[in-house]
């Protein structure tokens, strides 16, 4: 395992995990937003499969907590809340 692309529902804490998962192997994070240039890179991939009401939860945190803070590794110039609203 070298390359992990990890993926699901917006708000399912994909950050999060591949934050701890590069902390705990000592693989190197990369960003990546485009959904298949993820899937070209990696030799694993990870779903993360929340129940849609964590989900939203965990979208709605993240839109109040990010009208304090911007959350960690948000794409620069874009806006928490729109992007909030859009998931």
């Amino acid at each position: 395992m070298n390359k992990v692309a990890v993926f699901g529902k917006p708000g399912s804490g994909k950050s999060t995990l591949s934050r701890k998962l590069a902390t705990a192997t000592g693989i190197l994070l990369y960003s990546l937003d485009s959904f298949w240039q993820r899937l070209e890179q990696a030799d694993t991939l990870m779903y993360i499969d929340l129940p849609y009401r964590v989900s939203y939860w965990l979208v709605t945190k993240r839109l109040i907590k990010g009208l304090i803070v911007k959350p960690e590794g948000w794409p620069e110039g874009s806006s928490v809340f729109k992007g909030s609203l859009q998931s």
